[in-house]
């Protein structure tokens, strides 16, 4: 497709098989709190490495396009810690 690997974005509801290998690969990684793995790896370590942490896809394209040009990559700090409350509703 040639598309730069920062304008893509990959969701995943696993941060150690979803998340962060797209981050180390240039892409945002967002981390969709949902399903069985998702509600257990909400409170790894590893799940605020993700760009974007969200419950829901809803309004996610509008928070995509709201972030700077260049997505961190895993390790080097997280522009989307989770928010209180993410999780089961």
């Amino acid at each position: 497709m040639g598309l730069d690997p920062a304008a893509i974005a990959y969701v995943g509801d696993r941060p150690d098989n979803d998340v962060l290998p797209a981050m180390a690969l240039g892409m945002v990684g967002v981390f969709v709190v949902r399903g069985p793995w998702g509600l257990v790896q909400q409170s790894w370590t590893e799940a605020r490495e993700a760009t974007l942490v969200v419950d829901t896809l809803d309004g996610l394209a509008d928070r995509l396009a709201a972030l700077p040009a260049s997505p961190p990559r895993p390790g080097t700090g997280s522009r989307g810690a989770p928010r209180p409350g993410a999780g089961p509703r």
